[in-house]
């Protein structure tokens, strides 16, 4: 089987790149679509995802996606490129599909009160979430009509090295402390999230697409809820400076985002790295950075 990976150079793609070499992956069998070639691998360069490729089967992973740096990014007009591109790989590969992973977002689910499932009805309240639900039901289409397996997972908050380039809580919290600055949180930090850290989420990934059969919906994040607070303060722990949180939210606080995990864990097991080892972990690889 060949696999053909789009968005090699992102957070989520080159760690899965690095994840496949751990267990073994001929690099021989795995095809890069991107402008920026990956060394030690075969790269077909695109305009926009349109490409000349040999026929043959192909088992592809669509990364690949204008995804915001910040939540200022998440209405940005930008994000109705990820509909084009999307389109223009699936014509340059109907006839070569035997598989296609769709990376999508729990941002298709939009502000929901309740705890997020599969079966939860996405009402995306962005952009981005609205570009990417319209992925998924595109492919569902196309994809009955083309005849090929579909999954579609839907990725929450993923943490870890490499995405030090976001303004998002943890990256942006890790800036602050780096900084000698206490960490600023602009809601009351109640809020509740479910991170899970990069190494899991590869490896739930791959496992998942080695399903059979394949489950059309999947979410893919952690198992644990936690604090805006909770995840600020443990990042000022495994600093080991005397930093406070300063908490500058005074009506309420964001909404929750928490994905029941019993259907991922169903399938494809339980997370493994701990919160504050993968915490840790990420804090010292951006002092690291920093230091050079």
């Amino acid at each position: 089987m060949k696999y053909l990976i789009t968005g090699p150079n992102g957070f989520i793609g080159s760690s899965f790149l690095r994840y496949l070499n751990t267990i073994g992956c001929n690099r021989e069998d795995v095809i890069l679509i991107t402008n920026n070639p990956v060394s030690g691998y075969r790269n077909i360069t695109h305009s926009q995802y349109s490409f000349s490729i040999e026929e043959g089967l192909y088992t592809v992973f669509h990364l690949a996606a204008f995804i915001p740096k910040s939540s200022g990014d998440v209405n940005s007009p930008v994000a109705i490129d990820n509909i084009v591109t999307l389109q223009n790989l699936v014509q340059s590969l109907h006839k070569n599909l035997a598989k296609f992973i769709f990376f999508s977002t729990v941002d298709v689910y939009g502000s929901q009160e309740s705890i997020i499932t599969e079966k939860t009805i996405p009402s995306p309240i962005s952009l981005y979430g609205l570009s990417k639900l319209f992925g998924e039901r595109w492919l569902a289409s196309i994809s009955t009509e083309l005849q090929f397996p579909l999954q579609i997972l839907r990725i929450g908050h993923i943490y870890g090295k490499g995405e030090e380039s976001y303004k998002k809580l943890i990256p942006t919290t890790i800036r602050y402390i780096l900084g000698d600055i206490s960490p600023k949180i602009t809601s009351k930090g109640t809020e509740l999230r479910t991170f899970l850290h990069i190494n899991d989420c590869c490896r739930m990934v791959w496992s998942a697409s080695n399903l059979d059969p394949l489950p059309a919906f999947l979410n893919i994040a952690g198992e644990h809820p936690r604090s805006v607070l909770e995840i600020v303060t443990a990042l000022i722990m495994v600093s080991d400076k005397k930093l406070t949180p300063l908490i500058t939210g005074t009506s309420g606080s964001g909404h929750d985002l928490v994905i029941d995990p019993r259907l991922r864990i169903e399938l494809i097991g339980h997370e493994t790295v701990d919160l504050l080892d993968g915490l840790r972990e990420e804090y010292n690889h951006t002092k690291e950075l920093q230091e050079v």
